[in-house]
């Protein structure tokens, strides 16, 4: 996994838009780990492609905590006409074995950059 900076492929216009979702996210979970993953991180997005989150947190995910991190998510989707799509995990559920198996966790790891 890459740092911001490390992201070489970084477009023009992500440097805004990602201090305002790190923003909106960490005012409800301030020691929130936010990772972009995706087309966008690959160089591979298009006009309408989106941005991809993975969203690590502290406490136990439910169903109220991740419609709040994907409703304050919505304010800026408006604001900026950029989708944002998010999946939020705990980071004991995310750090743990059952998930080191997962293609997907694979994934972030080769490709994902922490914000």
């Amino acid at each position: 996994m890459r740092s911001f900076r490390e992201w070489e492929k970084r477009p023009s216009e992500a440097q805004g838009l990602l201090n305002k979702v790190q923003e909106k996210i960490r005012s409800i979970v301030p020691n929130a780990e936010i990772i972009l993953y995706g087309s966008r991180v690959r160089g591979e997005a298009s006009k309408n492609s989106d941005w991809d989150l993975l969203i690590l947190v502290d406490q136990p995910v439910d169903h109220n905590l991740t419609m709040e991190l994907r409703d304050s998510l919505y304010e800026i989707e408006l604001e900026t006409d950029e989708i944002l799509s998010c999946i939020v995990r705990s980071k004991q559920d995310w750090y743990s074995g059952k998930y080191s198996v997962l293609p997907f966790k694979r994934l972030i790891d080769q490709e994902g950059v922490r914000l």
